[in-house]
């Protein structure tokens, strides 16, 4: 986000850092609440996903667009809808049935 050593050196942020520092909390915070355990958060947060052009959502939450892509990932895991491309539409309450709960985390099954 920010170098611990700008950091340290500054009592105040840039606007941009600022911004990014937000964006990117606002992230992790979600994938944390969605996943319900820090590890699984970071390391769903790490891995390339489709839905991000097969970019990491931390690496995609660089933007605020990318941000909010992430975040309509997380909403579609925690409220168990269909990931774009995984269904049809003429599928998609049948997948939307086929999200497991494993060790409390949502996992789709399309």
């Amino acid at each position: 986000m920010v170098p611990e050593a700008t950091y340290k050196r500054r009592t105040r942020l840039t606007p941009s850092e600022s911004e990014r520092t937000e964006r990117l909390a606002r992230v992790i915070a979600a994938a944390e609440y969605v996943w319900n355990d820090r590890d699984d958060a970071r390391e769903w947060l790490t891995k390339p996903h489709p839905e991000l052009e097969n970019r990491p959502p931390l690496e995609a939450a660089l933007t605020e667009l990318g941000a909010r892509r992430a975040e309509e990932v997380l909403d579609r895991l925690f409220y168990a809808f269909p990931l774009e491309g995984r269904c049809n539409s003429s599928q998609a309450s049948v997948c939307a049935q086929n999200y497991a709960s494993i060790n409390g985390h949502l996992r789709a099954q399309c």
